[in-house]
């Protein structure tokens, strides 16, 4: 078994393989410590998490066909999250 390491950045856009969208789905970002929603990339070191906009409703913002994306700062960390 490969043990893999949570790096300090990532980006969907970046995940080339079905195994680096299933290991994606294994963290837990949080930003002063709590838990986000719809991460589209995050930062450690620069403390940035870029996310898919929602609505009051939940669901997925839209701005024309795109997905509305907003940009939020803090104290972010990543682990991976725990397995019942």
């Amino acid at each position: 078994m490969v043990e893999r390491v949570i790096p300090s950045r990532l980006s969907i856009d970046d995940l080339l393989t079905k195994e680096d969208l299933a290991f994606s789905s294994c963290l837990v970002v949080r930003l002063d410590g709590v838990e986000q929603q719809q991460v589209v990339a995050y930062d450690i070191e620069a403390g940035t998490v870029l996310r898919n906009k929602l609505a009051l409703n939940g669901n997925v913002f839209k701005e024309g066909d795109e997905i509305a994306r907003e940009t939020v700062t803090g104290v972010v960390t990543v682990e991976f999250e725990e397995v019942a």
